[in-house]
């Protein structure tokens, strides 16, 4: 069983044991590149911080490009 929730999803397998995932955000198969990094939520923001002097790590996970 699988459930959404806000920024969490819960799988459930054969009721005795859940995993549950928590994401800050999620774009579908159609969003290009610069809604995803030029959104001001995660791209423009973390390589100002970067250009300021601090660390920055940016780990996407799955299809990043076309």
């Amino acid at each position: 069983m699988l459930s959404v929730s806000n920024n969490q999803i819960t799988i459930s397998v054969n009721n005795n044991s859940t995993k549950s995932f928590t994401f800050d955000n999620v774009w579908d198969t159609e969003a290009s590149q610069e809604e995803v990094y030029g959104c001001g939520i995660i791209g423009e923001e973390l390589l100002e911080c970067a250009f300021g002097g601090y660390n920055a790590c940016l780990f996407s996970y799955g299809q990043t490009g076309r």
